[in-house]
């Protein structure tokens, strides 16, 4: 399914595995570009989690990469869907943080 791809393709692509999903329903980011003169539709899923590892960026994959605290994240974002997933990222852990304080 959806994780089990989502986890291998952030191995593959990292070098960090994950260790504890913190939902297990994904966050949207769509756009649309042009390719060879084709408009393309792409949706990309979001599984927020925890992970671990030796982060070892495959750099045909992945451009860059950096770890941020949210809000300098959401100023380095250049696409306002990505800042809205980062935000709803931000949401799930303040909803995980607010059960555990409750029990």
């Amino acid at each position: 399914g959806p994780l089990v791809t989502a986890e291998r393709e952030l191995e593959e692509e990292t070098g960090l595995y994950v260790t504890k999903w913190l939902t297990k329903h994904p966050l949207f980011e769509h756009y649309r570009f042009s390719r060879a003169g084709q408009v393309v539709d792409k949706t990309v899923s979001y599984f927020p989690a925890t992970v671990d590892g030796k982060e070892a960026l495959q750099l045909d994959e992945v451009q860059s990469g950096a770890w941020l605290e949210f809000d300098e994240a959401v100023l380095r974002a250049t696409f306002s869907e990505v800042k809205q997933v980062i935000a709803g990222t931000k949401r799930v852990i303040e909803e995980i943080e607010d059960q555990e304080e409750e029990e």
